[in-house]
């Protein structure tokens, strides 16, 4: 079984990984995917409905994310990948390849750091559950 994760700071790698996970270039895969983003708050609205100038000026309330477990076996998907949970990053065609880097986030966004470290304890956790148990605890 091959496993596989990565930093993938922006959704152009993600897509590629998607479509790397379809194709039938390997039929047994792990693909562990972790994303973090700032979440911002405008009085009276809900995220989805901020223009671009409103994130610009909005309060910073923190950072949220994601990890997201896929699996195929004998070409099967038991658990789809990132793309498939959150099928933005497919029709994402904004960000571009490469992207900004995690590294080069936190310059202007230190936060992220300790959010980062959290996912990346969470990923460490899923990785230790599968190679001790061979087990997929969570999606």
């Amino acid at each position: 079984m091959w496993k596989g994760a990565g930093p993938l700071s922006y959704n152009r790698s993600r897509q590629l990984m998607d479509e790397f996970f379809h194709s039938n270039y390997l039929d047994d895969l792990i693909y562990i995917d972790a994303g973090v983003e700032g979440v911002y708050v405008v009085p009276g609205k809900e995220e989805r409905q901020y223009s671009q100038m409103e994130k610009q000026i909005a309060a910073n309330s923190g950072f949220s994310g994601q990890i997201v477990v896929g699996y195929k076996r004998n070409g099967q998907v038991f658990l789809p990948p990132v793309g498939r949970v959150f099928e933005d990053i497919l029709t994402d065609e904004e960000t571009a390849f490469p992207g900004q880097s995690c590294g080069e986030a936190i310059i202007n966004n230190p936060q992220r750091c300790a959010t980062n470290k959290f996912a990346a304890q969470i990923a460490n956790n899923i990785m230790n559950t599968l190679f001790h148990t061979n087990e997929i605890g969570i999606h």
